[in-house]
C-alpha cells in the first residue's frame, strides 16, 4: 500500500484530466491509463475514492451552468436529485470501473516479477 500513495496524485490529476477536458476519447483514454500505472493489484475502492474526489474538485474548477441544470430538471422531472449528481454517479463509476479493468488487464498481460531467490552454494566434493 505504501507504494499506491505515491502514485494516488497521478491518478488524481489524471482522473481530473478526463473530467475537465470535454471529449470522450479522452475521458476513456485517460480513465484506462489511470488503471495502466502500477504494476501491482488495486483495490476498485481505491479508485471510486480517487475519481469522487476528482469529480469534486472538477466540479468546482468547472461547474455546470444554472440554466442547463434547471432545463435538464425540468424534463427529467427530478426535483429532489439534480444533474450533477446523476452526472457524478455515472461518471464516477465509469472511471472506477476503467481502471480497475486496465489494471486487471495490466496484470494479466505482464504480470509482477517475483523475487528471486538466491540460490546457496552447495559444497561438492571433489
Amino acid at each position: 500500500m505504501k507504494g499506491l500513495l505515491r502514485f494516488s496524485f497521478l491518478h488524481l490529476s489524471l482522473f481530473i484530466g478526463a473530467l475537465i477536458l470535454s471529449d470522450l476519447w479522452v475521458f476513456i483514454g485517460l480513465s484506462f491509463l489511470a488503471g495502466w500505472v502500477p504494476r501491482m493489484r488495486v483495490n476498485f475502492f481505491y479508485y471510486l475514492l480517487l475519481a469522487t474526489l476528482a469529480f469534486v474538485v472538477a466540479l468546482f474548477i468547472n461547474p455546470i451552468p444554472d440554466f442547463i441544470n434547471q432545463s435538464v430538471s425540468d424534463i427529467m422531472k427530478l426535483d429532489s436529485v439534480s444533474l450533477w449528481l446523476i452526472i457524478a454517479l455515472v461518471s464516477v463509476l465509469t472511471m472506477s470501473l476503467m481502471a480497475k479493468a486496465a489494471n486487471a488487464l495490466l496484470l494479466i498481460f505482464s504480470p509482477a516479477p517475483k523475487p528471486e531467490k538466491e540460490e546457496e552454494e552447495e559444497d561438492f566434493i571433489d
